[in-house]
């Protein structure tokens, strides 16, 4: 893995620290002739908390590299619509499980940034 992947993941990871909802779906990247392409798929209608949150997000990663622009895409796919970017690296992904007793979906974030016994823990 190049240099320039490896902080684009830790940034974009960082990034999104503290910032994640339940209608964030996925999180995609990849970078092309010195762009990041940086792509966030949600379910339902994308909030204002979004676009500028995420205007932030993409400012926080392009600041990690100094001869890169970014391209920010916010895209609305509602579950039980398929995620399909191959040419694209996931970075975060929503959980996603359809309960067919209940016929809703069920979600969680899974991820490891609280310790043991914290009370934020899902």
């Amino acid at each position: 893995m190049n240099d320039d992947l490896l902080i684009l993941r830790l940034a974009v990871q960082n990034s999104l620290i503290g910032c994640v909802t339940s209608e964030l779906r996925a999180v995609y990247v990849k970078i092309e002739n010195k762009i990041i392409y940086f792509k966030m798929v949600f379910d339902g209608e994308i909030s204002d908390y979004w676009y500028e949150t995420g205007s932030e997000i993409g400012t926080g990663i392009v600041s990690h590299f100094s001869d890169y622009s970014i391209n920010e895409d916010f895209i609305r796919k509602d579950y039980p619509e398929k995620l399909d970017y191959p040419e694209f690296i996931c970075l975060y992904k929503r959980y996603e499980l359809w309960c067919y007793e209940l016929k809703c979906v069920i979600y969680a974030e899974l991820s490891g940034d609280f310790p043991l016994g914290d009370s934020r823990q899902p």
